[in-house]
């Protein structure tokens, strides 16, 4: 046997009953630059369209889905996000404004393309109603430069504003497709305009840049890279950023050698010796200049010296009689006596 929420009401006092709580939430979630009488009011025109145009006779239970608990919720839903599409126009037009398409519904009509994009409810987003706020935000994509080759966050913002004005999709893909992207630059791509719009609507100021000289990117960014790049054996750089990932890849082989090589003039323990055995010592000197500058720049601090080990290694007392070999007079007798109390005093 039915439900009695899987059926049509039995005449309009019952829907509304029913259902104008739904309605209410609908048109709170589609207009929330709306002042309230307006969404109220809303409210009611939807009820009226519903009455006039006997939404009830419309219903057809044999198309509804089956996996829906309540098809005729469901139905009526629908059609209320269609509604409130037309009367966000009407209520833009009498406030004076144009409806920015941060607001403009998406899906079925139950979030806004900025909620999707910046993952957010409704009422976080409410900033972008006037359009000072929206200026502002925008300014503030603007700043944040953009990787070589590839759009600025006000690009892409602008861009997925066209879209929802087309009817098109927001999505990964057709970020992709649209600017040539990997689906993971994409995806990081819309993660950036994410974070600056979450930023914007808790009114938290900018991030500072670092200014790499090539770039000016936040300071996680810089120290991802010097991340990156000590977590990797060998000498390599770019292709290690490129396997991160890293916008840093794309200024090439050669911008990092001179900050690189002032850093080891500037902080002589960075050079060590050939092979020196400590933590980072081993590998490329340019590449633990590179590590340390990138470090000093996100942070304004200078980072720690590397750390010696504690336990003197055999390489060590080997280095040691190499050495006493050198002295003149020295014979197998000394060597061994001299190398029997440096194993007693450092082993």
């Amino acid at each position: 046997m039915a439900s009695a929420s899987s059926v049509a009401p039995a005449d309009f006092d019952e829907m509304a009953r029913r259902y104008t709580s739904d309605i209410r939430s609908a048109v709170r979630r589609a207009i929330p630059w709306a002042n309230p009488e307006d969404r109220e009011e809303t409210v009611q025109y939807i009820l009226g369209q519903f009455v006039a145009n006997d939404v009830i006779t419309q219903f057809r239970p044999e198309l509804a889905s089956e996996r829906a608990s309540d098809p005729f919720r469901a139905f009526i839903l629908a059609k209320a996000a269609l509604y409130c599409r037309g009367k966000a126009q009407a209520l833009a037009s009498r406030y004076g404004r144009e409806v920015y398409a941060a607001d403009v519904q998406v899906g079925d009509g139950s979030s806004s393309w900025i909620e999707q994009v910046a993952d957010g409810g409704p009422d976080g987003y409410a900033f972008v109603e006037d359009e000072v706020a929206l200026e502002e935000l925008r300014a503030r994509l603007a700043a944040r430069p953009p990787e070589p080759g590839q759009p600025g966050l006000l690009e892409l913002f602008d861009e997925l504003r066209g879209r929802v004005e087309a009817g098109q999709t927001v999505s990964v893909t057709a970020v992709r497709r649209r600017f040539g992207m990997r689906p993971g630059q994409a995806a990081g791509y819309l993660g950036m305009l994410r974070d600056e719009i979450r930023a914007a609507a808790a009114g938290e100021p900018p991030a500072p840049l670092v200014d790499l000289g090539v770039a000016q990117l936040p300071p996680d960014v810089v120290l991802a890279a010097a991340a990156a790049l000590e977590a990797s054996a060998g000498n390599q750089v770019v292709k290690v950023w490129q396997r991160a990932g890293h916008p840093l890849a794309a200024y090439g082989r050669t911008w990092y050698l001179e900050p690189a090589k002032a850093e080891l003039a500037r902080f002589a323990y960075l050079r060590g010796a050939k092979g020196g055995h400590y933590e980072g010592g081993h590998g490329s000197p340019v590449k633990r200049g590179l590590v340390h500058w990138l470090r000093r720049m996100a942070t304004g601090e200078v980072p720690p010296p590397p750390r010696r080990p504690a336990v003197v290694q055999d390489e060590h007392f080997e280095a040691l009689e190499a050495a006493l070999w050198q002295i003149p007079g020295s014979d197998a007798h000394k060597v061994d006596e001299v190398l029997m109390l440096a194993r007693r005093v450092f082993g």
